[in-house]
Parts: structure tokens; C-alpha cells; sequence
């Protein structure tokens, strides 16, 4: 049987023969046939004898230079300048990328059924392994992309197949990069298939025409938010990308110095047999582990005798076991581990395979200079890197200028600040610890060099009246004067009842022990609503106390201050510096908002401090209204972070306290922050209660749903 030719039919030569003329091709008579010229398909003939003379007839057709049997009525050729790429899952993902999106959990290459029932394939449609997204707890509509690499030539035909079993199933979409913009090629939504083992459904899609380069699967899983969602597993396999190039027979050539080095135009691979970078290293399990290992048929669990898995190995590696590559999970000591994967054969006695360093650059010392484990970790200058970058020595980082959310998480240093700064996805910020302790209080520096002199002050307040100073000489005696007339003595102008001594000045009492002393009661008038009062102040504003008549034997003690809004009524502490060191501690302004700790309340009562007592608030459902439950309480409660705590006024109290940042609470629920005047964010601690309920119930709801899932699991497997 031969292959049929590759490339577009440009002329189909038919040779027909006569009875006289089997087997002697060179007597037969051609006749010529030109696709292109009748409108016909250049990749697809069908030969059809005629019936009354097929007994007659042997025909065979001519394609470039060969003879080619026609042993089927349909003869297909490979469009000119083409190349099929194929993806079966059977040794990994063939270089394209699983990309997890939005989703919990990535595409997982896998082999027999999926972990829940009533849902995803039987087995693979080809081979042993398919590609599958798992569902349990994964919704709603998350999303996760299978994504190619960029093909050198244009994309002309894509197929695949799949299988989408559940009640739950999502969405399964291809999409193709057209200028920059990812457009749907393909779309299937909901179950496709009733059952595990009915057959996998093939796709294929004509992209000819278009400039098409990259291809991705997207897997969504079902926008159903209920509990249950499980059974929406959906699988791909056996992916075949038709593309228009073609490589000559020597675009891939194997090097002379070593069997797994292969060279193309500009790209070199090692292990790779078509390298799609100018350096493509693919690892190729040929390490030797120490001792021999055995596992039994269809067993994940690998038991060895001599051997170092502890040492040798981690959880993630690849080990080749015979000709069947699995993936390490667990390493339970340096003679036992267990596969992803049962081992379908069984091997007994054998040595395994990992993968050795992919990249290992050394001086002319043999010192390590650069290296690239098989976890994919990079040491500089270390021959065991223990992280996915381990530099020993120091760092030189330049000058960055862009900071953006591409570019979130770098690092700089700014030659502006002499400082190592970092971009947090908008702006470069100094990379700064927590405030450390206060430190003690130095020693008193020498007094400075004194000031030029300042401008005259306001005068100040009137002191006390000095000691009456000495006598002095009694001058001459002058010329007597005329006798005046009788004049008005000063209590007869001051009324009775008032006394006048030593400075002291006495109203109801004739022996004053103040500047002012009055013995007996106040009384005056304010306003007109007041109808006794006492004003102390200037005359335009001040403090008033009096008495308001309210009617029915009601009279009101009434305190009342200012004449605009910026007056405030204060309560200050005055200590033993006397009034003017005074501090406040508690104000009520002209909104009848009153701050204790605070120069601006902005509330009825807003305390800057600790407030301690009982307080009910009011919840009954007749007093509400537009009552909605809360969404996704969960999702939102792991955002935010419990953290203990230090105020940095001390007045506001010294022990240590536990509690929330305001601003991360308000990204999550802004309903449980408020900000007042200056810009200061305060947190309702007590409504955080309904918050924790309903995410106690989602919490619930989900271990729920995972009993239910393993009493189906436990089910599955007493089968």
C-alpha cells in the first residue's frame, strides 16, 4: 500500500487500458486531468468505474514521477506546503501550555476515568492519556486555556475530539489569535454525551483564508453557584494542527557528535528533536538511580532495595520505569514512593530513570557558574539551587523607569534616592520594614547661637500692682483755696449694701474676700426666648447661663455659647501649669456632634479612644428594608487579615490590641467602614457578625458537598 503524495494534485494522469493492454503500462492510452481548471478540489479525487466496462478496466494514477495503485475509491493529498503537528497526551503536552485562568485547578493529563462519578470519558479516545478539567468545587465559571505555541506558518485545518459527560458540564470553546485578539473559532455548551462510554466526538475546523498562528482550548466550567456542581468534567484528546509550511527532508538534522543533539535553521535542541528556540533543552530521563526497583501491575507504589529516593528524588520529578514515564507524588522514605499513576505492566528488578540537570555552566576551576536543575530551579554561582533563584553573592540591580501591572513585583535601585525601591503595579515605593521600637531619648544638645531678635509681641496682660513705693520729702506748704461746694460722697452714688476695702469690692457683703464678692444670688436677662441669664464674654459673643421659661411651672437651666459655626462649646482640663497648659477633652460644636479625644467629631458621638459598655442595636425586620443575602462571604473573609497591634498615640490606649485594616476591610465590604473629616477610617467591628455567619454556612456547605463526594468516591471503589 502506498502513502499518497503530499501537496496540492496539479494534473492526475489516468492511463486506461484495454483488454489487450493489462500490465503493459507503456501501450496504455493517458488521459490527462487538470483539478484546478474544472473548479475542482486540489487535495481530494474520487475514481468511479464504469459499470458496464469495470470488468475491463485496471486503472492506476501518476503523481509527479510515480505509479500509485489505486487500492481506494477516495485518494486525499496533504495541501503543498504542509505540516501536521500532532497532540496525543501519551509523554506530556507536546509543548503547549496549560494555563490555569480563573480556575482552582489546571488541565490534568490523565488516564482511565476521571476521580467523580456520572461524569468525563470511560478512557482515552487514542492511546492511554487524554486532557481533562476536573469540576468538583470549581465553579462558578472558572476557567482554565490549553494553549499552543506559535506555528511558523499559518494555520489551515485543526482537529480534535472530545467528550463532555455530566448534568453539570460548562462550556468548551477553541479560539484562535487574530491580530492580537483571541476569537472564537468553536463553541459547545452543556452535556454533550450520556454516558462514560459512549464514543469521543470529532472536531474539525477549516481556518484556510485566515492569518491564524496560535490556538487555545478554554474550558469553562458551569455558572450554576449551588452546591453540587461536580459532574461537569470535560476532556480533549488527539489534536491534529494542519499548518501551511513545509520543511525540506534536512530542515532537522541529527549532529554527528551526539545522539540526542539536533540542529535546524538557527535553532540547536538538546534532547528536543525540533527545536523551537535558538537553545532548546528537553530532559530525556537518563539518570540511573542507586539500587533496583519493583511496582506491581496496576499499582502507583514503587518499593526499592539499595536505593536513595529521599536524596535523589522530590515530589514533581519524572521517573522512567521501563518505557512508561510517570510523575512522583510522594516519597515516604528512601525505599518507598508512589506514581500519579498506576504502572499498567508491572516491573520487577529494574533500575529507574530521572531526569539529570538540564544546564550546568563552570569555570575553567570547575567552579559552578551557572546551573538549571531538573525542577527548573536557576543557581548562580551555587551547584544546589534551593530556590527558583539562588544567587551567592550579591546582586546589581539597574535603573528600571516603567512600572506598571505587567511589571509588578520588580525591583530597582533609584540612582534619584540612593534606594532599593520596588514597583507595587503603579508606582516605584522604598521597600521599607515595620516601625521598630522607639528608641531612647538622647542627650540634651549645647544651646544654639542665639536669634536675631523678633518684632514686638502683643502687650501683654496687666501685672499685679506693685508695693506702694516710700514717701517723699513733703514739699512747701501752698496758699490755702476757697471752699468748695458740698459734694456727693461715693456710696451715696453706688447705692447700699456695697462695700469697698482694700481693693476688694463687696455686693451683699461688707467684708469682700475677692475682687469681686457677692453675697446672695445672680440674676439678668439674655434673649428673648430667655427670661433670666448671666453673659460672660465680650459684646457681640460668649457664654451664657440662665433660665428659659418653658410654661406649666417648667423652667429650664439652660448653658448656650457662640453666635456661628465655628463656635464650640469645650471642656478643658487645666493642670498645674494653670489654664493656659490646659488640655482638652471633650467638645461639642454647632452640629451638636460631640468629640471626646477629638477636635472634629464628625458623629453624634465620636470617641478617639476606648469606649466600654453594653450596647444593644435595634434589628428587627420590620424596621429594614431591600434585605439581600450576602455573596460569596467566603471568598471575601480569606482576603482580608487578622493582625495584632500597637496604637501610635498612646491616649488612645498602651496594651497591645487584635483587630482589621480598615482598607483592606473596605475593598471586601464598604458597608463595615466609614471615613471621617480628616481622612481617618474607622471600622463597625459588631456587624462583622453577619459576615462570619454566612461564611460559616459557605464553609459548611462546602465540607458538605466533600462528604458527599467521598461517600460517592467510597461507594465507586467497595464496587
Amino acid at each position: 500500500m502506498h502513502t499518497p503524495p503530499s501537496g496540492e494534485f496539479e494534473q492526475v494522469v489516468l492511463y486506461r487500458y484495454g483488454p489487450a493492454q493489462v500490465g503493459l503500462s507503456h501501450t496504455a492510452t493517458p488521459v490527462s486531468v487538470w483539478p484546478h481548471r474544472l473548479g475542482l478540489s486540489q487535495r481530494c479525487l474520487r475514481l468511479t468505474p464504469n459499470p458496464k466496462r469495470g470488468a475491463q478496466m485496471k486503472d492506476s494514477i501518476l503523481s509527479s514521477s510515480r505509479m500509485i495503485p489505486i487500492l481506494f475509491p477516495v485518494l486525499c493529498a496533504l495541501p503543498a506546503h504542509a505540516v501536521e503537528h500532532k497532540l496525543d497526551f501519551e509523554t506530556g503536552l507536546g509543548g503547549w501550555s496549560a494555563i490555569k485562568g480563573t480556575s482552582l485547578f489546571n488541565w490534568a493529563r490523565w488516564t482511565g476515568g476521571t476521580h467523580s462519578g456520572h461524569t468525563g470519558p470511560r478512557s482515552a479516545h487514542e492511546g492511554n492519556y487524554y486532557l481533562y478539567l476536573e469540576a468538583s468545587r470549581n465553579y462558578p465559571a472558572r476557567t482554565a486555556y490549553l494553549q499552543s505555541q506559535g506555528f511558523s506558518g499559518k494555520i489551515e485545518t485543526v482537529s480534535f475530539h472530545y467528550h463532555m459527560y455530566g448534568a453539570h458540564m460548562g462550556a468548551l470553546a477553541l479560539e484562535g489569535l487574530d491580530g492580537g485578539e483571541w476569537i472564537t473559532l468553536w463553541a459547545a455548551t452543556g452535556q454533550q454525551h450520556r454516558h462514560h462510554d459512549i464514543p469521543w466526538t470529532r472536531e474539525e475546523i477549516s481556518l484556510a483564508g485566515r492569518s491564524i498562528h496560535k490556538i487555545r482550548f478554554k474550558g469553562t466550567t458551569t455558572d450554576n453557584a449551588n452546591g453540587g456542581q461536580y459532574r461537569g468534567d470535560m476532556a480533549i484528546d488527539y489534536v491534529l494542527v494542519t499548518t501551511g509550511e513545509a520543511l525540506a527532508s534536512d530542515h532537522w538534522r541529527k549532529a554527528e557528535s551526539g545522539t540526542g543533539i539536533h540542529y535546524g535553521p538557527g535553532n540547536v535542541g538538546i534532547g528536543d528533536k525540533k527545536p523551537a528556540a535558538d537553545l532548546s533543552i528537553l530532559g530525556n530521563l537518563s539518570r540511573p538511580l542507586t539500587g533496583h526497583i519493583a511496582v506491581a501491575k496496576g499499582s502507583p507504589h514503587v518499593t526499592g532495595v539499595g536505593t536513595q529516593f529521599t536524596r535523589e528524588l522530590t515530589v514533581g520529578d519524572s521517573l522512567r520505569v521501563g518505557d512508561k514515564v510517570f510523575v512522583v507524588t510522594g516519597i515516604t522514605s528512601d525505599i518507598a514512593l508512589a506514581l500519579n499513576a498506576a504502572h499498567p505492566a508491572g516491573a520487577l528488578n529494574v533500575t529507574a530513570y530521572t531526569d539529570s540537570d538540564l544546564l550546568s555552566v563552570e569555570t575553567g576551576a570547575e567552579k559552578s557558574a551557572l546551573l538549571v536543575d531538573r525542577s527548573g530551579n536557576i543557581g548562580v554561582g551555587t551547584p544546589d539551587p534551593a530556590t527558583k533563584l539562588d544567587v551567592r553573592g550579591g546582586i546589581r540591580v539597574g535603573g528600571e523607569t516603567t512600572c506598571d501591572t505587567k511589571r509588578e513585583g520588580t525591583i530597582r535601585y533609584s540612582d534619584a534616592s540612593d534606594e532599593v525601591e520596588f514597583c507595587d503595579g503603579s508606582a516605584w515605593t522604598r521597600v521599607e520594614g515595620p516601625v521598630g521600637p522607639a528608641g531612647k531619648e538622647g542627650k540634651q544638645g549645647p544651646p544654639g547661637v542665639q536669634g536675631k531678635q523678633g518684632l514686638i509681641g502683643p502687650e501683654g496682660p496687666r501685672g499685679k500692682e506693685g508695693p506702694t513705693g516710700p514717701a517723699g520729702v513733703q514739699g512747701l506748704p501752698g496758699e490755702d483755696g476757697e471752699d468748695g461746694a458740698p459734694g456727693d460722697s461715693f456710696w451715696s452714688k453706688s447705692g447700699t449694701n456695697i462695700s469697698y476695702g482694700s481693693g476688694n469690692v463687696g455686693i451683699g457683703t461688707a467684708n469682700p474676700s475677692a475682687k469681686l464678692h457677692i453675697g446672695g444670688t445672680i440674676s439678668g436677662t439674655y434673649r428673648n426666648w430667655m427670661n433670666k441669664g448671666v453673659i460672660v464674654g465680650d459684646e457681640s459673643d460668649g457664654g451664657y447661663f440662665g433660665i428659659k421659661d418653658e410654661g406649666s411651672n417648667r423652667e429650664d437651666t439652660v448653658i448656650a455659647w457662640g453666635d456661628d459655626l465655628q463656635d464650640n462649646l469645650r471642656f478643658i482640663f487645666a493642670r498645674s501649669g494653670g489654664a493656659q497648659n490646659g488640655e482638652e477633652a471633650m467638645r461639642i460644636n454647632s452640629s451638636g456632634n460631640v468629640g471626646i479625644g477629638t477636635t472634629n467629631p464628625s458623629y453624634k458621638l465620636d470617641v478617639a479612644g476606648t469606649i466600654r459598655g453594653n450596647n444593644v442595636s435595634p434589628s428587627d425586620v420590620r424596621l429594614k428594608e431591600n434585605i439581600h443575602p450576602l455573596e460569596n462571604p467566603l471568598d471575601k473573609i480569606v482576603q482580608l487579615r487578622g493582625v495584632s497591634f500597637d496604637w501610635r498615640d498612646k491616649r488612645k490606649g498602651t496594651e497591645r490590641e487584635i483587630g482589621v485594616i480598615a482598607q483592606e476591610l473596605e475593598k471586601e465590604f464598604p458597608e463595615l467602614v466609614s471615613t471621617d473629616g480628616e481622612g481617618y477610617k474607622s471600622v463597625a467591628y459588631g456587624k462583622l457578625t453577619a459576615v462570619l455567619i454566612e461564611g460559616m454556612k459557605a464553609q459548611q456547605a462546602r465540607i458538605a458537598e466533600l462528604e458527599r463526594e467521598m461517600k460517592e468516591l467510597r461507594e465507586r471503589i467497595g464496587r
